[in-house]
């Protein structure tokens, strides 16, 4: 393990802008109890991709396990307002409510979630294309009856 340790360390001092690299060392600050080195990991994730979901859902791990859960929610709601039509980010404002035994909150924010994947289906549904357009296959067959299952009524 400190050979692997070493190699993600490396990887993320020679290619500074691997912000899953740092995310991903977070994550193993958090395993060791390491929280305040999880957190300047995780934000120099974040300084590097803003808009990192595994960043945010580390920053706001190291919240709660600080017992400090305003600061978590403070921190998605800010994310929230930079990216409105994240349905990642609403997910992950509705699992930290649950946790904060906020549910009638949580219902709204996962609910959101939901309209937003939906919409994001429906879009790539009638362009055709394949989970946010990275290419065209035929018609988006797999991501539009993924979608389809997800959503029937």
């Amino acid at each position: 393990m400190p050979q692997a340790r070493k190699r993600i360390s490396r990887t993320c001092h020679d290619r500074s802008d691997h912000a899953l690299g740092y995310a991903k060392l977070g994550q193993l600050r958090i395993l060791q109890k390491r929280l305040n080195e999880a957190e300047t990991f995780y934000r120099q994730a974040l300084s590097h991709e803003p808009a990192s979901v595994d960043a945010l859902q580390g920053l706001v791990d190291v919240d709660f396990r600080r017992n400090k859960p305003d600061a978590a929610l403070h921190l998605l709601q800010t994310a929230i307002q930079q990216n409105p039509n994240s349905a990642q980010l609403y997910l992950l404002q509705g699992q930290a409510l649950a946790q904060n035994k906020q549910p009638a909150d949580a219902e709204k924010s996962l609910e959101q979630a939901l309209q937003l994947d939906k919409a994001k289906c429906e879009r790539s549904r009638a362009s055709g294309s394949v989970a946010g357009g990275a290419r065209r296959t035929r018609p988006g067959y797999i991501h539009v009856s993924r979608c389809h299952r997800t959503f029937a009524q």
